[in-house]
């Protein structure tokens, strides 16, 4: 399954970045570039550096994902398995991992999302290539990340420590949850929806995600009181709250333990 940052592009339906995607991952072999509303082929970039993959494309409104991955020539070398990272506006990332393991699963395929917060200043997602064996890029919702040439692998992201896991089988990603674990550093916050075979985690409202801080406390909370239904798709969810201010209230309410 590559290329999956072109494939999830394809899937996502984000009126001004909030709302995320549709309900089934299996969208991201169905639906055509008619779902982004107002994309324009000339905003939309490709590079490979090394064996990493680099895309930005736009989606509605003109708000844009970058979106980092294995080469092709890396997913066949790796019995074509492959990793991918997306960033979007409003600061959260999806881990997508795609595999021709059928058999071992029902799915072969699956996601885990995270939401890098507080929220930052959105900036125009770029990238620089240096003479090094790393590409630094500025992401969409504000954080600076490092994406290795050799891996193609996320190994630094601004405010989190990165831990990963090589791509293996796909019925022992599922056991480490896709094999990314950020942790986050003081000042940072980090919202854990967790991972989901064949689908996206954060359209089931009935489970559960872990908020944790940079001092070692978490908090869990039902996805309810993190998303709504969106009232124009019902297979779309729509984060609740729109800026620090917002976010500072609900976690006074539910979460006291963390700090920033």
């Amino acid at each position: 399954m590559h290329s999956g940052c072109q494939l999830i592009a394809r899937c996502v339906n984000i009126p001004y970045m909030e709302s995320i995607m549709k309900n089934r991952i299996i969208c991201l072999m169905l639906l055509t570039e008619t779902l982004i509303a107002g994309l324009n082929a000339s905003e939309n970039r490709q590079v490979t550096l090394g064996n990493l993959e680099i895309t930005i494309q736009a989606g509605r409104g003109g708000l844009l994902s970058f979106c980092a991955q294995q080469s092709y020539d890396t997913y066949r070398a790796n019995s074509n398995r492959n990793r991918s990272y997306t960033f979007y506006t409003n600061s959260m990332l999806m881990v997508f991992i795609g595999t021709d393991d059928v058999g071992l699963l029902p799915r072969a395929d699956g996601s885990r999302m995270f939401h890098l917060l507080p929220f930052r200043t959105k900036a125009e997602p770029e990238f620089q290539d240096s003479l090094s064996d790393s590409v630094t890029a500025v992401l969409p919702g504000g954080h600076r990340a490092v994406f290795s040439k050799q891996t193609g692998e996320l190994i630094e992201l601004e405010g989190f420590i990165v831990r990963t896991s090589p791509l293996v089988r796909f019925d022992e990603m599922v056991k480490k949850s896709g094999g990314v674990e950020l942790v986050p550093e003081k000042g940072s916050i980090l919202i854990d929806y967790g991972w989901r075979t064949g689908e996206i985690p954060i359209t089931q409202l009935w489970r559960t995600a872990v908020i944790s801080d940079g001092y070692g406390n978490s908090c869990k909370v039902s996805l309810r009181e993190l998303f709504r239904v969106d009232p124009d798709d019902r297979d779309e969810v729509i984060f609740k709250y729109q800026n620090n201010e917002e976010l500072d209230t609900f976690l006074k309410s539910k979460c006291r333990n963390i700090k920033k």
